[in-house]
């Protein structure tokens, strides 16, 4: 067969357009949809990979994606979940953001039969300067999804509800996930406020994601509803341990007949008992709902001053964390991958190029590592856990430990360029 000139350069530019259309789209359109939640983190590794981008270069492209700037005001957006549950979440926008261009943000849960209008006033009034307030509206939980301080009475009832879920897929994560991707949001400065069971909700998912947050403060809430039928639930308790690192400030009234005081108390001995930094006010004869200082008295003062100082240290070189589970298993640089009981903890302590790792019920975990820890990664590294030598050696950088570590928090300010994922244990074999 002959073909014509014509044919020909007809022949090849359909097959530069076909190679054209299943090559990958170049690095900064990547990332941007990798930013933009439109780009799964999978797709992205596979075309930073083909494309050479190096994985110093794709953290770097990723903390440069510019976001929209948000408009001034009230707002609001929609969120769903896995679960076919959707809810509305309020926002408020300062005039202006901070002076980096940046705003903090505040994630604030309302309470039991109400909705999210019910704490915008108050979060706006205690909002540090250029920093944006969103409140998402709590929705029922199915049994199936109820969390880990919520008693079973069977069936689609329970005298204790609880309708704030604490899982990465839940509305107060969900939302700062959303705003993120957004808007051009200082990670370092995400706060986390709550009344009544959205005090329950700020406990139970401040503890569980204590590297999400500078600070968190539960107001008139507790730690488990369990502890409405036992002085203390002590599997919840453990998370407590989490407070350390993570500043907290919360008040309650001791005339409370809806949440008993008892709850923060017992919270406030428990820290103090641990060592555990954090600011509890008790409000003499304080009824459940505080109208004075929902309406701004001296302790709202305080609590306002204590807001606007929190900032979030992204890689501390002293880390620790308990878990109940792996769906909660990162915490900034550290990430428990597989328990050996129902709980586990874990403390790691950087040390020049040594990492020491301490902990309990831990068989598998992940090291995020980066210069920021005071890492020289051109240098083999040495971690130990307990007694026992795990790795000795060189960590490359790596695209995949870009990705890992951006794919739970998508934070540009949690990206690392190698990773070291280790067991603990042997496993078990049948």
């Amino acid at each position: 067969m002959i073909r014509t000139p014509l044919a020909f350069a007809l022949g090849l530019t359909l097959s530069l357009a076909g190679a054209a259309a299943a090559a990958p789209p170049p690095p900064p359109e990547v990332i941007k949809g990798l930013v933009r939640g439109e780009q799964p983190a999978p797709d992205a590794l596979r075309a930073l990979e083909t494309s050479g981008v190096s994985p110093l270069q794709a953290i770097e492209l990723i903390r440069k994606v510019r976001k929209l700037e948000p408009k001034a005001g009230e707002g609001s957006f929609e969120l769903s979940d896995p679960h076919g549950r959707s809810t509305e979440v309020l926002t408020w926008t300062p005039k202006a953001p901070r002076a980096d261009g940046r705003y903090g943000l505040m994630i604030v849960l309302h309470g039991l039969g109400g909705n999210a209008k019910q704490l915008m006033q108050f979060a706006r009034n205690i909002a540090p300067a250029g920093t944006i307030v969103a409140a998402p509206g709590a929705v029922k939980l199915p049994p199936t999804l109820e969390n880990e301080d919520v008693p079973s009475f069977g069936g689609d009832w329970s005298p204790l509800p609880h309708w704030w879920r604490y899982h990465r897929e839940g509305f107060p994560l969900a939302a700062l996930r959303h705003l993120k991707r957004e808007f051009p949001i200082d990670t370092n400065r995400v706060l986390l406020v709550g009344y009544s069971m959205g005090g329950y909700g700020t406990w139970g998912t401040g503890l569980r994601f204590p590297g999400e947050f500078a600070g968190i403060a539960p107001l008139a809430g507790g730690i488990s509803r369990l502890e409405n039928l036992m002085p203390r639930d002590q599997k919840n308790r453990r998370l407590l341990g989490n407070a350390r690192g993570l500043p907290t400030w919360f008040i309650h009234g001791n005339a409370d007949r809806v949440v008993p005081v008892r709850f923060s108390r017992t919270i406030h001995e428990d820290l103090t008992k641990a060592g555990i930094d954090h600011v509890y006010h008790e409000v003499e004869q304080g009824p459940h709902i505080l109208m004075p200082f929902l309406r701004g008295n001296d302790l709202t003062k305080q609590l306002v001053s204590w807001l606007g100082e929190q900032v979030r240290d992204p890689w501390p070189k002293e880390v620790s964390h308990t878990v109940l589970g792996t769906y909660h298993g990162r915490r900034s640089w550290l990430r428990v991958d597989e328990l050996a009981g129902k709980h586990g903890q874990v403390s790691a302590r950087v040390e020049g190029n040594r990492i020491q790792l301490e902990g309990e019920n831990v068989a598998e975990l992940t090291l995020f590592l980066s210069p920021k820890l005071g890492l020289d990664l051109s240098q083999p590294v040495r971690v130990q856990w307990q007694e026992r030598v795990l790795y000795v050696g060189m960590v490359e950088h790596s695209l995949q430990a870009v990705m890992e570590s951006w794919r739970e928090s998508e934070d540009p300010a949690l990206l690392a360029p190698a990773l070291l994922r280790l067991r603990t244990t042997q496993r078990a074999e049948f």
